[in-house]
């Protein structure tokens, strides 16, 4: 499980910086940067924190991995394949409320959230990430009702799809295994 944490931990970082060096290597990172005053900030602290783990985290990996290296790279392989899932069906959900709105233009929107997602102790980066798409809707030709719209009904629709398969697994748990309390007891009281 920690190596399943930690694989998933790089693949986002890695998916960051890939998605940051291509808006550098393009010249549209200062489209991010100037979307919000303190925005650079958590640009650096993203970065900085993902150049100094993703590193470590590979020297280490003996010490740190249970796993053997072709677990490893598969683990990592697909955790990196299904955050390409999500960002292709994030884009696939946000394309059907605004269909005219070039790929290079939700990238950047994904750029900008991936980067607050990989801070730490940064409260509800969903909201934080509304403000600050609604910062860069100078990219978007839509009102800022529907750009808002659309991004509460994504976060909302994250939290449902986690709030609903926690419930459907706890669920199927439970009727696997009825005799198992729903309380914790203690083995050695009985």
């Amino acid at each position: 499980i920690k190596d399943s944490h930690i694989l998933s931990a790089l693949s986002s970082n890695s998916l960051t910086i890939a998605l940051l060096a291509l808006f550098f290597m393009t010249g549209q990172l200062k489209q991010i940067t100037g979307a919000d005053p303190s925005y650079p900030f958590y640009l650096a602290v993203a970065f900085g924190l993902s150049a100094v783990l993703i590193p470590i985290v590979i020297s280490f990996r003996k010490q740190i991995f249970f796993c053997d290296g072709k677990t490893i790279r598969a683990v990592f392989g697909i955790h990196f394949m299904r955050l390409l899932a999500v960002v292709g069906l994030q884009i696939a959900q946000w394309t059907v409320v605004m269909p005219y709105v070039p790929l290079e233009t939700w990238l950047l929107f994904l750029t900008a959230q991936y980067v607050l997602t990989r801070i730490p102790f940064l409260p509800n980066t969903d909201l934080l990430f509304a403000g600050v798409g609604l910062t860069l809707l100078s990219f978007v030709d839509e009102s800022q009702t529907i750009l808002a719209g659309l991004f509460v009904a994504s976060g909302a629709l994250s939290q449902i799809l986690n709030l609903s398969l926690f419930a459907a697994l706890s669920l199927r748990d439970m009727l696997k295994n009825p005799s198992v309390p729903f309380h914790i007891t203690d083995p050695a009281a009985e």
